[in-house]
């Protein structure tokens, strides 16, 4: 029976899949702002702004997709640990 239809249990994410993967996008992120941070050292007087700005950025969504990662990581290991029971 689908999770969907009335009555029916909820359902309860276990994959490690998602949490994982918001961790790598994150780590992506951050490590796209640290290049663009030192790209920004070397290039012409007229395109720094652009590499600060794509580091400021780049360094901001990483650090925000953080939290939700680990809370996708808790979600997993709680619903885990209630299906041992």
């Amino acid at each position: 029976m689908s999770n969907m239809m009335p009555g029916s249990a909820p359902w309860r994410p276990t994959s490690f899949g998602s949490p994982i993967a918001m961790v790598a996008l994150s780590l992506a992120f951050l490590a796209l702002g640290w290049w663009a941070n030192e790209q920004a050292k070397v290039v012409r007087a007229t395109d720094v702004w652009a590499y600060n700005a794509l580091a400021a950025m780049a360094l901001l969504v990483g650090v925000l997709f953080l939290p939700f990662a680990g809370a996708g990581f808790y979600r997993v290991i709680h619903n885990r640990r209630a299906l041992k029971r």
